[in-house]
Parts: structure tokens; sequence; C-alpha cells
């Protein structure tokens, strides 16, 4: 009986694996961290069991996550917040340092 309530746990978990990355359609493109927070951008080539397979612009295969994964126009929107932030932040950091050595 318990390797039947384990099978099944497993398959909710495989369907649910599943239909998250419904919303991914193969030849699409998308954008994603990779392990060291750099931005990548991507074709969906393939689904497997937990991760979608992408190939990135500059050739390489990745298997991710599908909840790391964002369509390319709102990934590109986002880059553009945080670059935007970060600048603000070192204008900032400049603007005190000036100040003290003034």
């Amino acid at each position: 009986m318990n390797r039947k309530i384990v099978e099944r746990l497993r398959m909710i978990s495989q369907l649910k694996a599943h239909q998250g990355m419904l919303i991914f359609s193969i030849g699409e493109r998308f954008g994603f961290y990779d392990n060291v927070g750099v931005p990548n951008f991507g074709i969906v080539t393939k689904y497997n069991k937990k991760t979608v397979s992408l190939i990135s612009d500059d050739n390489r295969q990745w298997n991710v996550s599908p909840s790391v994964l964002k369509k390319e126009a709102d990934f590109r929107k986002s880059l553009l917040i945080i670059n935007l932030h970060n600048q603000r932040q070192l204008s900032k950091i400049i603007h005190e340092y000036l100040l003290v050595i003034l």
C-alpha cells in the first residue's frame, strides 16, 4: 500500500510539473538567470520530466526549471528596471563620496 501512495504522489508531482510547462511553446524565446546570476536568452527546444531544454544565444544547451523562465519581453523589462536601479544606487554612492572628499 505504501508503494501505491508513493507512486500516486510521484504522479501528481509530475502532472504539476507538466502543467507548468504547458505555457512554454517549443521555438519560443525566454530569458533566465544562470546559477551565478548572469542573464541568458534562449529558445525552448524540448520538454523534459521536470525541466525545459533551451538553446541559448551563445549555442549552449540548458535544462532549466520552468519556474525560473520568463518570456523574453518581460525578462528584458525586468533587466532594464534592475539596471536603472543599479545606476541610481551608483550615482547616489558617487554623490556621497564627492560630498565627503570636497
